[in-house]
């Protein structure tokens, strides 16, 4: 409908647009070039050479195919509130020059400003809602996203290639709610490529849909993304993940300071218009052990100090501090959304004998009494490798070791069990230095309140089991349709079983395996197995192990799978795990690393469950158990579960794998 387009030596200049709507281009889009390669096509309006010009006030809409591209040569181009809405192909591309190696710093495209506009059901068709790449200073902020499609909703970068340019990018302020419908495999704010001082901060993003095959995040850092700082954005209402990397490293970027948090009570704002939090601080609580803290308490206590944090202003995230004594001791980012308040809550180590006043914010100090010798050395981090576990099982307890003196020391580390001393260790700490202590503990059945020296109280809770007889119990077996040809062959009485598998591979929806299994375990259990053998060229991703799944027989082949699916698993060369992350029936997630070279069968494969969480290992002698591998919670997962042996082949070969000695033990209730 409207073509800017001037040349490198003549641009267009000072047009510009107010309130006015565009709508209804509707020319045959196929063959769209990549928004890299923009051409005058399917486009609603387009820029080129332009410089300082606007788009203000208006509406662009109902468009089959893209809705505006800022692109070769433009400067200094402004597009302020305006509503996208209905543009099938996405909304905007701002995008120039991929190529720095050949003299075309004129094409480049600078100083754009995107801000307070509507982006509304833009992509639905398959498109990308706003595309940045190969430009200098571009400026994204105080928008708001809703209904976008597939694939992205924000792509910034250079699409991970060498020699483009995509520098000073600045998204913030942004609004991103109900989002990435009929996406797979994404995110809301994709990045992609090499950058300088590109910064996304402060950005909302909720309600974001799941994918099918794969998971929809937050945020995603794709190939080649190295530069980029990502910082203090507010995620809640995720289906899926907040966060994923592929083809990149976190090491070469900066991602820090982003919540995810509890749906609000009350809506946030549409458009962040100010970049102004206004918190106000209530409700002081002081807790040691989890109950409030009364009376005098011994030197080298950890308390947690708590209070309500309410927002009149913006949402976002703001520094809220705690006090002693009337001094800042420690700031902390804490978002809020706006007309909401949350619960903020820190960690604090009373070493010091005396009377202390203790306040967050503007609330009112409440005071401590903390009574004794300053202790010598202080324990933090307290971690129990299981929380819950089946009698005669190892859990291993351990924490930080703070040296508080200003000279060397050799110490007693004692454990505690329900308030008494059950081991001990010597130590020794240069000055100021902190040390990993733990301690392994095999507690018979029980509850158990756990703490190493003076650290917080963890509880442990030691089940009842019972251990099947395999050569007794009922097992079934279930080939999925994409794993044939393929059979089981069992041998209960010498506790041997065969599978042979093919299919295209054993994980995300490819669901190709055969198994023969235990149906329905309720509770906690520990399987193991030994691998005796594979089978003749076999492929070193053909998956073989230890499955569960809320019904094995309900496999992902034209709908999805049976939730709660776990594979812990090895190849000849290679193992680690699979799972189900989000309950949804598709393992989506991945933790694998090789095994030593030419390491030889027989292995070892464990799997626990622990409530809905699920640990896994490798032995390669039975003894010591390397590679562990541990699940999230997984969301929806039975109370009951099907468990199984499981192999499937990931190139339409058939493969097999020989298993023994299939040992079970399960929650006795």
């Amino acid at each position: 409908m409207v073509q800017l387009k001037g040349d490198k030596n003549h641009p267009v200049r000072n047009l510009r647009f107010y309130g006015l709507t565009f709508e209804g281009a509707k020319e045959n889009f196929r063959n769209y070039p990549h928004y890299y390669e923009v051409t005058p096509g399917c486009i609603a309006i387009s820029y080129e050479y332009a410089s300082d010009c606007e788009l203000v006030d208006s509406k662009l809409r109902a468009c089959v195919g893209l809705g505006m591209t800022i692109g070769f040569g433009c400067f200094d181009t402004r597009i302020l509130r305006n509503r996208f809405e209905g543009l099938e192909q996405g909304a905007l591309a701002v995008s120039s020059t991929g190529d720095m190696k050949n003299g075309k710093l004129n094409q480049l495209t600078r100083e754009t400003l995107i801000s307070g506009n509507i982006f509304s059901e833009c992509g639905l068709g398959g498109g990308i809602t706003l595309a940045v790449g190969g430009t200098l200073h571009t400026t994204i902020s105080h928008n708001y996203f809703t209904k976008s499609g597939r694939p992205y909703t924000i792509d910034c970068g250079a699409g991970g290639l060498e020699g483009s340019v995509t520098g000073d990018l600045v998204i913030k302020y942004n609004h991103f709610d109900d989002v990435q419908h009929d996406a797979d495999d994404a995110g809301v704010i994709v990045v992609t490529g090499m950058t300088f001082n590109s910064k996304i901060s402060h950005n909302l993003i909720h309600g974001v849909h799941r994918g099918f095959f794969s998971d929809n995040v937050a945020f995603w850092f794709d190939n080649m993304s190295s530069n980029w700082s990502v910082t203090d954005n507010i995620y809640y209402d995720l289906e899926q993940g907040a966060m994923k990397t592929q083809g990149t490293y976190l090491i070469d970027n900066k991602y820090a300071d982003n919540f995810l948090i509890e749906p609000p009570v009350n809506a946030p704002e549409q458009i962040i218009v100010a970049a102004d939090p206004k918190f106000a601080c209530s409700n002081l609580r002081i807790t040691l052990n989890g109950k409030p803290v009364k009376g005098v308490i011994p030197t080298g206590s950890l308390v947690k100090v708590l209070a309500d944090v309410s927002n009149t202003g913006s949402s976002g995230v703001a520094p809220v501090t705690l006090f002693a004594d009337r001094k800042p001791l420690e700031n902390k980012p804490f978002p809020v959304i706006r007309n909401n308040s949350r619960t903020i809550e820190f960690d604090l180590r009373l070493s010091d004998p005396g009377k202390q006043e203790i306040s967050i914010g503007e609330t009112e100090p409440q005071t401590i009494v903390v009574d004794g010798e300053k202790p010598t050395l202080v324990y933090g981090k307290l971690h129990l490798s299981e929380e819950r576990i089946l009698a005669g099982e190892t859990v291993r307890v351990s924490a930080t070791a703070i040296n508080m003196r200003p000279n060397d020391i050799q110490a007693t580390v004692r454990l505690y069990v329900n308030g008494k001393e059950t081991k001990s260790q010597p130590t020794e700490l240069k000055d100021k230095q902190s040390k990993d202590v733990y301690f392994d503990i095999t507690p018979k059945l029980g509850n158990y309140r756990v703490r190493i020296g003076n650290s917080d109280e963890v509880e442990l809770k030691v089940l009842k089991y019972k251990e099947l007889n395999l050569k007794k119990e009922k097992l079934y077996t279930y080939v999925s349709p994409k794993a044939k040809p393929a059979n089981v062959e069992l041998d209960q009485k010498e506790n041997r079983y065969i599978v042979k598998a093919s299919g295209w591979d054993f994980y995300h929806a490819e669901d190709a395996y055969a198994t023969v299994y235990l149906k329905q375990l309720t509770g906690d259990f520990v399987a193991t197995v030994k691998i005796a053998a594979f089978g003749n060229r076999t492929n070193q991703w053909f998956r073989s192990g230890l499955f569960v799944r809320d019904n094995i027989t309900r496999s992902f082949d034209v709908d999805r799978g049976s939730k709660g699916s776990v594979l812990m698993f090895s190849t000849p060369g290679r193992a680690g795990i699979g799972y189900d992350e989000f309950g949804n029936g598709c393992m989506h997630k991945a933790a694998s690393e090789n095994l030593p070279e030419n390491t030889p069968t027989p292995l070892w494969i464990r799997l626990e469950r622990h409530g809905d969480r699920f640990t896994g290992y490798i032995s390669l002698d039975d003894k010591n158990w390397i590679i562990k591998r541990q699940t999230n919670e997984i969301a929806g997962i039975g109370k009951a579960v099907d468990l199984g042996l499981a192999a499937g082949s990931p190139d339409q070969k058939q493969y097999k794998v020989v298993f023994e000695d299939w040992q079970v033990k399960v929650e006795d209730q």
